[in-house]
């Protein structure tokens, strides 16, 4: 979900969904994991400096994620051209607004749990020490990430290929779906993610905490869940020494999202709360519809 976790994968290293027995859509007979997303959800978080929800907002964070969407949802821009994804079926909108920091604008294609192609445009808002803002660009041909990076500042940008496999990897744009695609009790135990800034792939571990609650920033007295939640906890970090702090993510349990009138629309275990480093991320509005 977060933009800046390449930036998270790079520190956790010295620091950051092909499921190959599993799978998140309830949509397909072959499918051995609960379905996880509606056809349509808009999630908004408010962003905080470090774990603390006491202080002010540094941020927001919408996502909008559609599913089943059309053909014309399923195209991509990679150097120049408009790429077509026939097999998408999810499309991911992230809006990141942190204030004098940075704007970003990433878009996600999926083929269920498997990434297909991102776009992310990274806007520096602090320029005192120089314009960092970028385009990031990639897709999967089945066996690597194929990326391209572009500066605004005209410095020289880099391409290539990292060979992440077939089966067990993910984009760092789409880890929080991929997990969240796993049953609790079984999340993945390694995962690759290409990291085009260092041109390398690393592999990430989940493990499942256990139950415990989140304050969520939900005020709408309308909303069905609002206040403190009931989540399962799972952190993620890199699989290998040194591991690092690592991220927590607080996925919404089955009965919370029964109670917000989401899990009958397949929307289920999304994340309540995701700290990354100093980072927090605390879900403040939700919405989940069906096309049906």
């Amino acid at each position: 979900m977060k933009k800046i976790l390449l930036v998270t994968v790079v520190v956790l290293a010295s620091l950051a969904m092909a499921l190959s027995l599993s799978a998140c859509s309830g949509r397909n007979a072959k499918i051995t994991v609960e379905p996880c997303w509606a056809d349509s959800e808009t999630l908004i978080y408010t962003i905080h400096d470090n774990d603390n929800t006491v202080t002010s907002a540094v941020g927001t964070l919408t996502v909008q994620l559609s599913a089943n969407i059309g053909d014309e949802k399923k195209k991509l821009v990679y150097n120049g051209e408009e790429k077509t994804y026939s097999s998408a079926s999810v499309c991911v909108r992230e809006t990141l607004l942190q204030e004098n920091v940075c704007q970003i604008e990433t878009t996600i294609l999926a083929s269920d749990y498997n990434v297909l192609a991102t776009n992310k445009v990274y806007t520096d808002k602090n320029l005192s020490d120089g314009d960092d803002s970028y385009t990031l660009e990639s897709y999967h041909d089945g066996n690597n990430y194929v990326y391209r990076i572009t500066y605004v500042d005209g410095r020289e940008g880099k391409s290539g290929k990292i060979k992440v496999g077939s089966s067990n990897y993910t984009d760092n744009e789409f880890l929080y779906y991929y997990v969240r695609c796993y049953k609790t009790d079984s999340v993945p135990s390694k995962t690759k993610i290409a990291d085009p800034f260092s041109g390398k792939a690393v592999e990430v571990a989940c493990s499942n905490v256990g139950s415990t609650t989140v304050r969520t920033e939900i005020e709408d007295v309308n909303k069905k869940i609002n206040g403190t939640v009931n989540c399962n906890k799972v952190n993620i970090r890199l699989a290998d020494t040194p591991t690092g702090r690592g991220i927590e993510v607080y996925y919404l349990t089955d009965d919370e999202a029964n109670a917000a009138g989401t899990y009958g629309l397949m929307s289920r275990k999304f994340p309540a709360k995701i700290v990354e480093n100093n980072i927090s991320y605390v879900l403040k509005d939700y919405e989940a519809q069906s096309s049906k």
